[in-house]
């Protein structure tokens, strides 16, 4: 029988992409059918009711709280609100499994589920900035004040609080909620990257692989195609750059709303032989193209602990970025990246130029080891009973 709900708004496959599945797609790998699965579903999967389905090969119990489709375009009724009516649709369904333990990373699921009688609740604060205040919708900026005092309340009634941000980043969070919660009982908790995917490879070979250029200057950003990820700015740093480098070629790995913006963009800037997007792609295939890049370039608004910052540190990559959470922790400037302070795209490409210069590899590598995710199962037990692992739960896996 499965220890612990993890309730989250995903399919647990592919959708919607981000942070936030990457990181379940770690726990099912990590903790197998320990974990009875609360989420969505993008096909013909009942909704309403507990199945058996299988994620990348592990059986897990799960339940569909709604059905959605999977496109990169905005909907009409924003997923965290659907989500959230959604769950508490279906409170006395998900629990009649009998599991009072939960994991939650979501506000929504965190608020819509708070009451359930839980034993334990371990919520993981995928990122410590309130996501409304870079909402797609504008109108959702009036509602980010009451969603986070209101957050803030339900969050004080958890059993274990983590973050997956960096020290300054929950301390300023802290100080945010007016001594309502501590800065001490808030527990960094950084993603992971799976090493036994994204590990240093032959950069000749990979590039012949995919079609990419071979012995140009090659820069590479994953993730959502959303405007908080700063994509205008590293638009703009990489138009620059062509001045000195006319050969370098850029590649937004991912999808998402705003890659029509994007496109006109590029358009608007000639810059469609050599700025590409490659749509979604598993992990395999990003790690495949953080190994073709010579420099992983990040350039958000905000970010938790950025997992693909990690997984561009498990490759070998110098990093550049914008000073979000975890930089200062993952980026060493000189040794294997740069920090770039200010949202200028003249600092940022400037930056970009230097960091070609840069043996990143050994120093990068070192940085990322301590977040291999093949140290989840012990970090996140040690904090955690119900999740610690046993003989009987390391046979189980096996």
């Amino acid at each position: 029988m499965p220890d612990t709900l993890f309730i989250e708004p995903c399919n647990f496959e592919d959708f919607p992409v981000g942070g936030q599945l990457s990181f379940a797609k770690q726990m099912i790998r990590t903790f197998g059918s320990r974990l009875a699965l609360v989420g969505i579903s993008t096909d013909e999967t009942p909704v309403g009711r507990w199945v058996k389905r299988a994620f990348d090969g592990t059986v897990c119990d799960f339940f569909s709280v709604d059905r959605w489709r999977a496109s990169a375009h905005k909907p009409i009724v924003p997923r965290r609100i659907r989500a959230y009516y959604c769950i508490k649709q279906y409170r006395w369904q998900i629990l009649s499994a009998d599991i009072r333990s939960a994991f939650i990373s979501s506000p929504e699921a965190l608020l819509a589920s708070y009451r359930w009688g839980w034993k334990s609740v371990c919520f993981l604060c995928s990122g410590i900035e309130n996501p409304l205040h870079m909402s797609r919708y504008k109108w959702a900026k009036f509602l980010a004040s009451p969603l986070e005092s209101r957050l803030i309340s339900v969050m004080q009634s958890v059993d274990l609080l983590l973050a997956a941000a960096d020290e300054t980043a929950i301390k300023k969070f802290a100080a945010k909620t007016g001594g309502r919660i501590s800065k001490e009982s808030i527990i960094s908790f950084p993603t992971r990257a799976d090493t036994d995917i994204f590990q240093p490879t032959d950069q000749t070979a990979v590039r012949e692989k995919l079609g990419v250029p071979k012995e140009v200057p090659v820069f590479v950003n994953v993730g959502r195609l959303n405007w908080g990820k700063g994509w205008d700015l590293l638009i703009e740093a990489f138009h620059l750059l062509l001045r000195s480098r006319g050969d370098a070629h850029f590649y937004f790995v991912g999808d998402g709303e705003d890659r029509r913006e994007i496109e006109l963009k590029l358009q608007e800037h000639g810059l469609f032989e050599q700025v590409h997007i490659t749509g979604y792609l598993d992990s395999r295939g990003v790690a495949a193209y953080l190994n073709a890049a010579d420099v992983f370039v990040l350039g958000s608004h905000f970010e938790g602990w950025p997992t693909v910052m990690v997984e561009a540190l498990a490759t070998g990559k110098a990093v550049v970025s914008t000073s979000v959470s975890a930089a200062a922790e993952l980026i060493e400037n000189g040794e294997n990246g740069y920090i770039v302070g200010h949202r200028d795209a003249g600092l940022f490409c400037e930056a970009m130029v230097r960091a070609l210069s840069l043996d990143a590899r050994s120093y990068s590598l070192e940085k990322s080891r301590p977040y291999a995710l093949n140290r989840l199962a012990e970090d996140l037990g040690r904090l955690w009973a119900p999740l610690r692992m046993t003989k009987d739960s390391q046979c189980s896996l096996h």
